[in-house]
């Protein structure tokens, strides 16, 4: 019985997370669609990084962040040590 209501309550968690996702899509749509005569260059990525002197900047920074998470994901998982290790005095 006690799987049961488990199972019952994973479920209804999970179409609450599938409802949520469901409308932020539409909702990023909506907007997208209201935003899209401010962008220059019809949506077209050069057109949005060359809007500005940032664009391009903003760019080389994101993927030197995704990389260096990256490279420190894999560091900090073949580290065998407790990250935090608690000090008895």
């Amino acid at each position: 019985m006690r799987g049961g209501v488990m199972r019952l309550k994973t479920w209804i968690v999970a179409a609450l997370g599938l409802a949520s996702l469901v409308l932020l899509i539409a909702l990023s749509m909506l907007a997208s669609d209201r935003l899209s005569g401010g962008i220059r260059g019809a949506m077209c990525g050069y057109g949005v990084f060359s809007a500005s002197a940032w664009g391009f900047r903003a760019l080389v920074v994101t993927v030197l962040v995704a990389v260096l998470a990256g490279v420190l994901a894999i560091v900090l998982s073949s580290v065998t040590l407790p990250l935090f290790v608690a000090v008895s005095v």
